[in-house]
């Protein structure tokens, strides 16, 4: 039986170098569903064990499955939601992707999660409008109502899916102790 995965971004670890210039480790989900359309469910648990000084990552992600679309801005829109913890404070900030591939930043959750801690955490998604919770946390956060999407898709939505695992948000490469890890273990 598993208990769980442990899973570590060395330094100088792999990276998909048409995807990014950094380091990562996941775990993805294979089936592609619609945004706004249906129920979508990410529960997880994971205990971060070492972080890399002033080197924020992402603990898991809904990555866009069509890149595609041609915004007015000409910005690209990889992402639907990153949750990013940030090791100068021990706290999860959430950046999600809004309509014409807006970039919007959600700083200000106030709990904190000591390394070694576990954190269970979930993003549930019902018919477009979004919501976090983590154990600490008393009540849901609504994060963001995606049925705009049906407009900039035609009516068809935009695919998208989970994701759970390490991405260093910058390059390991540059630190100066090649022994420094990024590590989450979960279980």
């Amino acid at each position: 039986m598993l208990n769980g995965v442990r899973m570590s971004v060395p330094n100088y670890g792999a990276r998909t170098s048409a995807n990014t210039a950094n380091p990562r480790t996941e775990l993805s989900e294979e089936y592609r569903w619609r945004l706004p359309h249906g129920e979508h469910t990410l529960d997880v648990s994971c205990t971060i064990q070492k972080v890399i000084t002033d080197v924020n990552f992402d603990i898991g992600q809904i990555l866009r499955n069509d890149g595609s679309i041609d915004f007015a801005s000409g910005s690209r829109c990889p992402l639907h939601l990153q949750i990013e913890f940030q090791v100068d404070d021990n706290t999860i900030d959430l950046k999600y992707r809004g309509a014409e591939c807006e970039v919007v930043n959600i700083r200000d959750m106030t709990e904190t999660y000591a390394l070694g801690e576990r954190i269970d955490y979930q993003v549930r998604i019902l018919n477009g409008a979004m919501t976090f919770r983590t154990n600490k946390m008393t009540t849901d956060r609504v994060i963001s109502d995606f049925n705009f999407l049906s407009t900039e898709y035609a009516s068809r939505g935009e695919g998208g899916y989970f994701k759970a695992g390490v991405y260093v948000q910058e390059s390991c490469s540059q630190q100066t102790d090649p022994a420094n890890e990024c590590l989450l273990g979960s279980g």
